[in-house]
């Protein structure tokens, strides 16, 4: 069962580790920017974004650096052509994750859109 929502009024800047729901699944909305140097760590326990998987909605800028974490919850493994939309943005995104540990199947790098960020297994 999923975490549910849960929304922060202001710009942030994560320079430590910022975890959405470990081990269930919300949506973390944040009505700024995000700036990160340090790491996101987000679950994913199947094909839902919010309620089976985290994702982080930002209605500002988004600034990638630092680490991404990936984990997975319950007993889900994904499989080939599953694809999670981990970060959506509306105003501009700059830079990607310095480091991203992505536990297998998911590819090793993650897919970087003008306003969203997608794990994937190729």
């Amino acid at each position: 069962e999923g975490g549910g929502t849960r929304t922060l009024n202001a710009a942030v800047d994560n320079q430590g580790t910022l975890s959405v729901s470990p081990g269930s699944a919300s949506v973390f909305s944040i009505n700024g920017s995000l700036t990160t140097s340090g790491t996101i760590s987000l679950d994913l326990g199947g094909l839902a974004a919010g309620t089976q998987y985290d994702q982080i909605v930002i209605t500002g800028a988004l600034s990638l650096g630092g680490t991404l974490n990936v984990g997975f919850f319950g007993a889900f493994v994904p499989v080939s052509t599953n694809s999670f939309i981990i970060l959506t943005n509306t105003g501009v995104r700059t830079g990607v994750f310095a480091t991203t540990p992505l536990p297998p199947p998911l590819g090793p790098i993650p897919v970087y859109g003008a306003n969203s960020v997608t794990v994937s297994v190729p």
